[in-house]
């Protein structure tokens, strides 16, 4: 079994996409945000898992998701390494064999991209998704290696290079996938907002 362990938060206008927020307004960037989120879970619905926060707001994401198959766990952890972490271990534990897990703020994630990211743990350690911003959309793995979420500044643009940095360190094998961008400001939209907002964007 593989899973696919999706990283989300519940729309709340104020509480996501803050920095986008400041150029479109909460709801307008809880709108986007709400959209993204949506496109990523319908990618990935077979085999996935979703890992929500605010941990309090189970019912309202539920809702917000609409009839997702998959389980719902909040996620758990001081720092995001940590939460991520956690999500791959509970997921092996519970006996998938290999584990991927992806964000909400890149939309151009596709259904070949999260099957290939599977295909090549046939072969490697370590999967990783870069984004253009220097962090990852995606990073998979077949065992826990706890020290790769430890000791990364992840508002930087240096995570993806530090986490590779760490997997050579424990010589492990590193495949990389194609690079994406991740939605950030208003210019990373590329004119796709009014089809966000058209595509079950509204923010619940």
């Amino acid at each position: 079994m593989n899973t696919v362990a999706i990283f989300l938060k519940h729309p709340t206008p104020g509480k996501v996409k803050t920095r986008l927020a400041k150029q479109l307004g909460n709801r307008r960037a809880a709108a986007v945000y709400s959209a993204m989120a949506k496109k990523v879970v319908k990618s990935a619905e077979s085999g996935a898992r979703i890992f929500f926060d605010p941990p309090e707001m189970e019912k309202e994401v539920r809702r917000w998701l609409g009839g997702f198959p998959g389980a719902f766990s909040p996620q758990s952890g001081d720092s995001l390494g940590g939460r991520m972490a956690n999500a791959i271990g509970l997921c092996l534990r519970e006996g998938s064999e290999k584990v991927v897990v992806i964000g909400t703020d890149c939309p151009d994630i596709t259904p070949a991209i999260i099957a290939g990211a599977f295909e090549r743990l046939d072969g490697a350690d370590v999967v990783i998704g870069p984004c253009e911003d220097g962090g990852y959309y995606l990073i998979g793995m077949r065992r826990l290696y706890r020290e790769l979420f430890c000791g990364i500044e992840w508002s930087s643009n240096s995570v993806t290079a530090r986490t590779v940095e760490k997997a050579e360190a424990l010589s492990l094998k590193v495949s990389m996938l194609q690079t994406l961008r991740d939605i950030d400001e208003a210019k990373d939209l590329g004119g796709r907002f009014e089809s966000y907002l058209q595509n079950g964007g509204e923010t619940p």
